[in-house]
């Protein structure tokens, strides 16, 4: 996957925005549905992190305040989530800094043939408010013991690998 520009500059933000989008829809076309995936930027790298629970597991809550604490470990400034909603049909990719929160959607049409309508600004509404808010504060403390966690479920062998976006 190519990297955009580190941000949170507005033209890097969107550009982010319309890169993740862009997975989505490869995806899409390919015939496969979205996996929620997290894309967070830290200040000197950036992870991809699949959110593999389905909606509505049990397992859900506590691997999105697993992500939540992977970010604060890695101080990140910003993040993107992209997933593929129900209702209506629809891909979309919401990005979150500490100063703006901004997204994007195209509604899908599986036909056939298979169309994506045109880009709209997606609203904060549509966000679960969870997952706005993960986002770490400035500072955040960490025991070794989370660490030693994190390490375990993002690591390469882990439930769900935080893999480097180069």
């Amino acid at each position: 996957m190519r990297m955009a520009p580190a941000y949170p500059r507005r033209d890097g933000l969107k550009n982010a925005l319309l890169e993740e989008l862009g997975v989505s829809e490869a995806i899409v076309r390919d015939g496969y549905e979205v996996i929620p995936r997290f894309r967070i930027v830290a200040p000197r790298e950036q992870f991809v992190i699949l959110l593999r629970p389905p909606e509505g597991t049990a397992e859900r809550p506590h691997c999105i305040h697993l992500v939540g604490r992977f970010m604060a470990w890695k101080m990140a400034t910003a993040f993107i989530i992209s997933c593929e909603l129900r209702d209506p049909h629809s891909i979309s990719s919401f990005a979150v800094t500490r100063d703006e929160r901004n997204g994007i959607t195209r509604h899908i049409d599986r036909g056939p043939p298979l169309s994506f309508a045109p880009l709209a600004a997606l609203a904060e509404g549509r966000i679960e408010r969870e997952l706005t808010a993960l986002l770490p504060r400035k500072q955040t403390t960490m025991t070794r013991e989370m660490v030693a966690e994190l390490e375990f479920v993002f690591g390469n062998d882990g439930k769900m690998p935080a893999m480097r976006v180069r």
